[in-house]
């Protein structure tokens, strides 16, 4: 069970990393979603590289690319709204269950 208080924004930071590094075409799906919510995001940018496998990214990590009057200006995870916040967390979750178990049938 999820509640409104849970909170998968990191989990779901170091899944799209991971697609940041492995598989830009499930991290363009997850982009895609924000744009057809209307978010005007374009682009997530890691500010820090995992050195070893012990390495953590978190939303601390994270920026995020809006597109507004034809610019483009980047903002800190932690400046977005809750609701932004809240969908990237919940949307990425949706993402990582879904190809996981897409994964898992076709392999």
């Amino acid at each position: 069970m999820i509640f409104s208080e849970d909170d998968f924004s990191d989990i779901v930071t170091e899944y799209l990393y991971s697609l940041d590094k492995e598989n830009k075409t499930d991290l363009k799906i997850f982009l895609t979603l924000f744009k057809k919510a209307d978010f005007n995001i374009t682009n997530i940018l890691f500010d820090k590289v995992k050195n070893d496998k012990n390495d953590k990214i978190t939303t601390s990590d994270i920026r995020l690319t809006h597109k507004a009057g034809g610019n483009n200006f980047n903002l800190d995870f932690s400046k977005e709204s809750l609701g932004t916040q809240k969908y990237f967390s919940l949307i990425g979750l949706l993402m990582i269950l879904l190809l996981r178990n897409h994964k898992h049938i076709t392999n």
